[in-house]
């Protein structure tokens, strides 16, 4: 029985881990105007017409809904400020914005983009300790 070599293993093993971040990548499709990873090739018709929709979908059916939102707020009398009114004209406001975005974003898109390389990494060492 002729044994396969460990990088050979090691590449049919990873191969589910690396396309992860690929597929996450173009399946924000809306955000980036279709182009995908060299991981993945969007020639089938099933990856060309899910992510045609999902481009149409991403930019097009959140604009009513933003819309009604922006008209119910502009619809909405304006208050005079009171003791509890946050003020927003203040370095305070602008460092607790950037703060918020940055873990928002944080931890939206770092645990799904981090989760391919580790788990590759795993996958890997457990082909070498089998070897």
């Amino acid at each position: 029985m002729k044994r396969k070599s460990l990088f050979a293993l090691s590449a049919v093993v990873v191969v589910a881990a690396a396309a992860l971040v690929p597929v996450l990548w173009s399946g924000g499709d809306n955000l980036h105007n279709g182009s995908a990873m060299a991981g993945i090739s969007a020639d089938t018709p099933l990856l060309d017409y899910g992510l045609g929709t999902a481009m149409i979908c991403g930019r097009f059916a959140f604009m009513i809904p933003v819309l009604a939102i922006a008209g119910s707020l502009a619809a909405k009398p304006k208050l005079p400020p009171s003791a509890g009114t946050f003020p927003t004209t203040g370095p305070l406001f602008v460092g607790l914005l950037i703060g918020v975005i940055i873990i928002l974003g944080g931890l939206q898109f770092f645990p799904a983009q981090a989760l391919g390389p580790i788990v590759e990494h795993f996958q890997v060492l457990a082909a070498l300790a089998r070897h």
